[in-house]
């Protein structure tokens, strides 16, 4: 007997091929084995080749169970086709993905691994489940919280400032290799690390600041220059390049601490008042020089060594010259040379010079008196 033969078509649904009991139609699930009869259904049935509505009949066949009954939750359950609307969860294979795409290379790839983009075959963003997110592009967001961040290579983030210490802001990033950091403005006051040193320039106002070594040219302990304590170590007047102090009043005044370029330690502008005992490193210390002399000196005691002598103070004085008028530190008066003196009032100043010393004379003077007095008291006796 020979195959039976189908060429049929019935709501859009036609089909031109040979059946076999090998090879059956499901037409019980369809409605038409009441027209085509039993013999073309089987209890494990298969859709043959052929169309529905122009469209192949194999592509239909996922539609269908192992039965042939049409699976309805596909549709009613998990599928809106009328509003096109996803209503319930979708299971894909590990390798299988939902693309949407224009080509291999542009397009939107999700997977049970995660999210892909791509334009022109270069990955525009991503995120994996283990929660890994890259972005080609830029990120706006009105806040975050981050756990840590990494700069890349080229990268950086700021604030105002378009690169490395330009413009007023911040810049945090790579600088050509460098890891740089920049704040504040260019021009005023900013804070810089350039890779190697940290630069502070401008007004710096803190309350306390603990250092080892302050390196700068000017340090003040207020915010204007006739307040408080004001350090430069490079101070622009003359005779002060190697550093000055200014201690400034409440009302203006002001004294002057400063090392000339002699090395020479000047207070201008104030007094200096010491209110505790001031020594010398060592015995032969010097307080003012033959040039450098005190103009006026206000003392209550004065404490000498032994006063030195000689055995005849009067024979000392009688070698002391007449004095001379002359003009001198007290004016156009009568002055004793210098050279006019004897030896035994005299030392070797810091010139490597001979000059008149105060101890010697008093010592010698005191000497003298006390021969008078030894004399006087022999007239004395013999007049008795």
């Amino acid at each position: 007997m020979p195959e039976p033969q189908l060429q049929y078509n019935i709501f859009g649904l036609g089909f031109n091929k040979h059946l076999s009991r090998e090879t059956p139609l499901i037409l019980g699930e369809l409605g038409l084995a009441s027209l085509m009869g039993s013999s073309f259904y089987e209890s494990s049935p298969n859709i043959y080749e052929g169309t529905m509505n122009n469209m192949p009949t194999t592509s239909i066949s996922g539609a269908f169970d192992s039965s042939g009954n049409v699976i309805t939750e596909l549709i009613n359950e998990k599928l809106n086709t009328a509003t096109k609307e996803i209503l319930g969860d979708f299971t894909f294979g590990a390798s299988v993905a939902i693309k949407m795409i224009t080509d291999a290379d542009n397009g939107l790839w999700i997977s049970p691994t995660g999210i892909l983009g791509k334009k022109t075959g270069a990955t525009t963003f991503s995120i994996t489940t283990s929660g890994d997110v890259y972005l080609k592009g830029e990120l706006a967001a009105a806040f975050g919280t981050l756990g840590a961040l990494t700069i890349t290579s080229g990268g950086n983030i700021k604030l105002g400032q378009t690169a490395y210490n330009t413009g007023t802001g911040w810049w945090l990033g790579d600088d050509a290799g460098t890891p740089k950091f920049s704040i504040g403005n260019p021009t005023g006051n900013r804070l810089t690390w350039d890779g190697s040193a940290l630069n502070i320039r401008g007004q710096l106002n803190a309350d306390d600041i603990t250092a080892g070594t302050l390196t700068g040219r000017d340090y003040r302990t207020t915010a204007t220059a006739e307040r408080g304590i004001k350090i430069l170590t490079s101070q622009y007047e003359a005779g002060a390049p190697y550093g000055y102090i200014e201690f400034w009043t409440n009302v203006g005044d002001a004294t002057f601490v400063y090392i000339d370029s002699n090395a020479n330690f000047n207070i201008e502008g104030g007094h200096l008042i010491v209110q505790a005992n001031i020594y010398t490193p060592t015995s032969g210390a010097t307080l003012g020089t033959s040039t450098y002399k005190w103009y006026t000196i206000y003392r209550t005691n004065e404490v000498a060594c032994a006063l030195p002598t000689s055995n005849s103070a009067i024979d000392i004085f009688k070698k002391i010259k007449r004095p001379e008028i002359m003009g001198g530190d007290y004016g156009e008066r009568h002055y004793f040379k210098v050279k006019d003196f004897p030896s035994e009032m005299k030392f070797e100043n810091d010139k490597k010079e001979l000059d008149i010393e105060f101890t010697r004379t008093l010592g010698v003077s005191v000497q003298a008196i006390r021969e008078l007095i030894e004399k006087v008291e022999k007239l004395e006796n013999k007049l008795k």
